[in-house]
């Protein structure tokens, strides 16, 4: 600018223009080089968290982007540096042998991420060491020479790390509920995890090196310090509760007192702050599932009588973690033979918190963060109810509670989802504790289920429904009636209601809300197996239809473990409407249209072809249990034919063509898996053994092929006692076929 010499002030202008535009490009190309480190990151965090991608690296490029790892683990960029902190996570499982060399390096940029830096980096920094400290300890309960002993050698570092993070909340303290989430992740919670395993893995000498510690946290007036201590009190017990060392055990055992003082109050003064008293109800919850001492016991009731109470819902939503540590140990007690009598009046306060717990929610809300310590509270409770023979009273006042929430006096706002999901959750628990039902309970259960119902339909006045991030409910009200009608049938339950709830099911699959599409495919098959309801109400609701488009759904994207809830469903419904059959309701027509129809709709060539070439073992597992247990549920659902009329022919010798091309698909890949290859054995002596000869099952089959596969599987299934007898009844068939 200043050499074109014009000398009108165009040229300063000029030149800030150049200046400007040349800043521009700077901090443009500054720009790209951060994209391309953050994008070059991520490419490497990738690779390392996937065990085929580490394996396939060279040697080399292996070292290099351990090397680099380190590196970018001090960027000022976030981005890169959270990335990095990943990928060491990722190394851990899938380049474990290299850490040595790297291990002291890493150690020393966690500690100062963590002391340095906020948010994702640091916690994503305790969670390399959680994952590693993971890493070590299955590698010790497995005895693996492998193992390098790399978080017993950190131990005297990260101890110290830990807890004075843990005293690091990122919130303010108030005297209200306000400021705070259980779901809130954050350095200070991502240490207590660390904590946990680290424990878990080493054992004693973290809790010698933490000790120190926890006794300053519990003699300061500081109520970060205070919540510090209880919450590491309440961490090293939970990796005990499997079992650890005893003095270790005792040493927590014994500060259990002061900590039960900050919510029973010390001198009748508990402590002012809520985070203080919450973390002390769930470390003597915690400390009362690792020990057996009486006295823990003992000041876990008097934390349940002073908590109850409490003048914040936080406290009292934790309340119910306690009630499921102290109802847990009352039937541990009952099942080794202890009295029913002394568990009678302490069942009755449990019942009671557990009603008090879901009319806070029903009053005050929000369900969603109380939900998972009372849908495990009010399992235990109805378990420990059904022990002692308080089910039926327990039962009456939520049912109660349930017809109050979905009621018609409810038409002027519509009872709230919240309100109906939170007692449907502990019902679900209570009914699941019962073997059977007759009586008033039979009648409170049809009641129950019919309040759900009517919740689920939108069927009472100013009823909103529920939305898309409502399932947590729904799913609960689904069981619910699932889990009623299987023990009463379809007595307490008129048939239109019954063809009511199928439509909505069928309405809930339609739109593919995977959170809730198992809940509903399970339900399905309890309907049908409590004769609840019939294959024509199913085809006229359209939910046959739906579980049909759902599996397929499932197939075209790749969803195993959905597809096979769905064919399994189908199975379960083949099954129970064949079984009317044997009742003389139908004739050997009808039962072979039923087989032909469900074998093509459970799609399984399809789905035992997937397994076939998958190579997730567990997925590959579901699979042929779905797949072969759906085959013995159709050879039954056939088993009420003795002959096959002639015009009857091709539908019979194409429904076994099927049937054994599926099997045959599925031998080779069953005899890797034991437990696969039961299930497909199952499936084969059904057919050889169990089948109508008139279906000649052992006609369509290649002796040979199948002799030869049965002495492979005769070593898999050799722990199973009734495998024998199947492998002799096949090979019987085999000789005379």
């Amino acid at each position: 600018g200043s050499a074109s010499g014009s000398g009108d002030g165009g040229t300063a202008s000029g030149g800030a223009d150049a200046g400007g535009a040349a800043g521009g490009a700077s901090s443009s190309a500054s720009g790209d080089v951060a994209e391309r480190q953050r994008a070059a990151m991520s490419c490497i965090e990738g690779i390392l968290s996937s065990e085929a991608h580490t394996s396939a690296l060279p040697g080399a490029a292996r070292a290099a982007a351990v090397g680099t790892i380190t590196r970018a683990a001090s960027s000022e960029d976030d981005v890169v540096a959270r990335s990095a902190f990943a990928a060491m996570a990722g190394a851990v499982d899938n380049a474990y042998g290299a850490l040595s060399d790297v291990i002291e390096s890493w150690a020393m940029l966690t500690f100062q991420a963590v002391n340095n830096r906020e948010g994702d980096v640091s916690t994503m920094a305790f969670e390399f060491w959680t994952s590693l400290a993971e890493k070590e300890r299955d590698l010790a309960e497995d005895g693996d020479e492998s193992l390098l002993g790399l978080c017993s050698s950190a131990v005297p570092y990260l101890s110290q790390l830990v807890t004075e993070t843990m005293r690091r909340q990122p919130f303010e303290e108030a005297g209200d509920d306000e400021g705070y989430t259980d779901e809130d992740w954050n350095p200070s919670k991502a240490a207590a995890v660390l904590l946990v395993h680290l424990a878990s893995c080493v054992g004693e000498p973290v809790v010698t090196a933490v000790m120190p510690s926890i006794r300053e946290y519990l003699d300061s007036s500081d109520w970060r310090a205070q919540d510090a201590a209880a919450v590491a009190i309440g961490s090293l017990a939970t990796a005990f509760a499997d079992g650890g060392s005893p003095d270790s055990l005792a040493a927590l055992v014994a500060l259990a007192p002061r900590v039960a003082a900050w919510v029973i109050g010390q001198e009748g003064v508990a402590s002012a702050c809520v985070a203080v008293r919450d973390s002390a109800v769930w470390a003597i919850a915690m400390l009362l599932r690792a020990s057996s001492d009486e006295g823990v016991m003992a000041l876990a009731l008097a934390v349940l009588g002073a908590a109850r109470s409490d003048s914040t819902m936080r406290v009292r939503r934790r309340v119910m973690s306690l009630v499921d540590a102290v109802t847990k140990r009352l039937i541990a007690h009952l099942e080794e033979g202890g009295s029913a009598d002394a568990a009678e009046s302490t069942t009755e306060m449990l019942i009671a918190l557990i009603l008090e717990g879901v009319r806070a929610i029903v009053d005050a809300g929000p369900y969603e963060a109380a939900a998972p310590d009372l849908a495990a509270a009010g399992a235990s409770v109805g378990e420990l109810a059904v022990h002692v023979g308080r089910a039926e009273p327990m039962l009456a006042a939520l049912v109660a509670q349930l017809e109050e929430a979905t009621g018609p006096s409810k038409s002027d706002g519509g009872p709230q989802s919240p309100a109906v999901s939170a007692i449907c959750v502990v019902l679900v628990g209570l009914v699941g504790s019962m073997d059977e039902a007759d009586g008033t309970v039979a009648e409170l259960l049809g009641r129950a289920a019919r309040c759900a119902m009517r919740a689920l339909a939108g069927a009472d006045a100013g009823f909103a429904g529920f939305s898309d991030d409502e399932d947590a409910g729904t799913e609960d009200m689904i069981l619910l009636v699932g889990n009623a009608l299987s023990l009463v049938g379809g007595d307490h339950v008129p048939a239109a209601e019954v063809a009511s709830f199928c439509e909505t099911l069928a309405s809930i699959l339609a739109r593919g809300r995977s959170a809730v599409t198992s809940v509903v495919l399970g339900v399905v098959g309890d309907l049908m197996r409590g004769g609840v309801a019939t294959l024509a109400i199913l085809e006229e609701s359209g939910l046959l239809d739906s579980v049909s488009s759902t599996l397929q759904r499932c197939l075209e994207e790749e969803n195993l473990e959905c597809a096979c809830l769905a064919s399994t469903a189908l199975g379960d419904i083949a099954l129970a409407a064949s079984e009317s059959f044997a009742d003389g309701e139908g004739g050997p027509d009808e039962a072979l249209m039923l087989a032909s129809r469900f074998a093509g709709m459970m799609c399984l060539s399809a789905l035992v072809s997937a397994a076939v070439g998958s190579d997730d073992d567990e997925a590959v597992g579901d699979v042929f249990r779905a797949v072969f247990e759906g085959v013995s549920s159709l050879f039954m659902a056939v088993g009420t034919v003795d002959e096959i009329r002639q015009e009857q022919r091709p539908a019979a010798d194409a429904f076994i063509r099927d049937i054994a091309a599926v099997i045959k698909t599925g031998m080779p890949r069953a005899v890797e898996f034991p437990e696969a290859c039961k299930f497909v054995l199952n499936a084969t002596y059904d057919g050889y053994v169990g089948l109508p000869e008139c279906f000649n099952f052992a006609g369509t089959m290649v002796a040979a092929d199948v002799s030869a596969w049965l002495t492979m599987a005769s070593a898999l299934v050799a722990d199973d006692e009734t495998a024998p007898t199947m492998i002799a009844g096949i090979r019987e068939k085999l000789a005379t076929a």
